[in-house]
C-alpha cells in the first residue's frame, strides 16, 4: 500500500510537471501584441525667407523658398502655399532664414491701421526733397521733421519738429522739378497725438522737409516729438515780469499813543504812505 501511494504521488508530479512545460512553451510562442504605436506628426516644408526682406516691402516669390519647419513652432500660424504671401506686405524686418508666420505679413482685408503702433497716429505732410532723394525713402526708415519758414521780413528760420519717426508711407504725386532740383511728395509718418498736432500746425506755417537716418537708428528708436508750447508759444525767460508792489502797515508804539503807518515795497524801495 505504501508502495502504491508513492506511485501516486510520482505520477501526479510528473503530470503536473509536463503541463506546465506546455504552457511555458505556449506563452513563449504566442504572438507579442504590439505597443500602442505613437502618432508623429511629419514636418513638412513651409515658407520662409532666403534674404532679408525691409519692413514695408512688397513680397516677391524670389524672396522666399520652402523651409523646414521649425520644431518648436505652430503649424497653423504657417504658410505652406507662396500664393498666400507673395504680392503682401511685410509688417516687420523679415531675415534670411527665416519662416514667414501669421501676423509677419498683412494679409488681404488688412489697412494701414494695422501698421501703427498702438497710441500712434498716422499723419501724411507735403515735403520737399532734393529728387535724386525721392527712392531712397522707404516704410521702415525713420526720418527726423524740420520746418522751414520766415520769422521775419526776409529771415528764414528752421527748426526741428520730429526726431526719429517712423516712415510707414511715401507717395510721389507727379509733377516736374523746381529749376534748383527740389521735388514736392508726400511722406506719411507714424506719430504721438503731439506730434500730429505739431506736423498740422507747422504745414499751414512754412516748409517741411525730411531728413533720413541711419538704420541703425531703426534697431533703437528714440523718439521725440516736440509740442507746439515748446517750439512755438513758449514764454520768453528774458522777459521780466513787473513787480506787483506791496503794501506793509507799521504800529508804532509810543506811551499811550500809537501810530499807523503804510509802506508801499516794490523793486527793494519803500515808499511811505500817510
Amino acid at each position: 500500500m505504501p508502495r502504491l501511494r508513492h506511485s501516486t504521488i510520482l505520477i501526479l508530479a510528473i503530470g503536473s510537471g509536463f503541463i506546465a512545460f506546455l504552457l511555458s512553451m505556449r506563452i513563449m510562442h504566442a504572438p507579442q501584441q504590439a505597443a500602442p504605436a505613437v502618432q508623429v506628426r511629419p514636418k513638412t516644408k513651409v515658407i520662409g525667407v532666403i534674404r532679408d526682406i525691409k519692413f514695408g516691402k512688397i513680397i516677391q516669390r524670389e524672396d522666399l523658398d520652402l523651409l523646414a519647419e521649425p520644431p518648436d513652432a505652430d503649424p497653423r500660424v504657417l504658410f505652406t502655399d507662396f500664393s498666400q504671401v507673395v504680392g503682401n506686405m511685410a509688417l516687420r524686418n523679415l531675415h534670411q532664414g527665416e519662416v514667414i508666420k501669421m501676423g509677419d505679413v498683412m494679409a488681404g482685408g488688412d489697412n494701414l491701421a494695422k501698421i501703427i503702433p498702438k497710441g500712434y497716429r498716422a499723419i501724411t505732410i507735403p515735403v520737399t526733397l532734393p529728387a535724386d532723394l525721392l527712392n531712397l525713402i522707404q516704410m521702415g526708415n525713420r526720418a527726423d521733421v524740420i520746418l522751414t519758414y520766415e520769422q521775419a521780413r526776409g529771415e528764414l528760420k528752421a527748426v526741428t519738429l520730429i526726431e526719429n519717426a517712423k516712415v510707414i508711407g511715401a507717395s510721389d504725386p507727379g509733377g516736374g522739378i523746381t529749376p534748383d532740383g527740389q521735388k514736392r511728395m508726400f511722406v506719411t509718418l507714424a506719430v504721438t497725438p503731439v506730434g500730429a498736432e505739431t506736423l498740422a500746425y507747422a504745414v499751414k506755417k512754412g516748409t517741411l522737409t525730411v531728413s533720413i537716418r541711419s538704420m541703425k537708428d531703426a534697431e533703437s528708436p528714440e523718439e521725440k516729438f516736440f509740442s507746439l508750447k515748446d517750439l512755438f508759444f513758449a514764454k520768453d525767460k528774458t522777459t521780466t515780469v513787473p513787480e506787483i508792489p506791496r503794501v506793509q502797515e507799521i504800529e508804532i508804539i509810543r506811551g499811550l499813543r500809537r501810530e499807523k503807518f503804510s509802506t508801499m515795497i516794490m523793486d527793494d524801495q519803500k515808499k511811505d504812505v500817510p
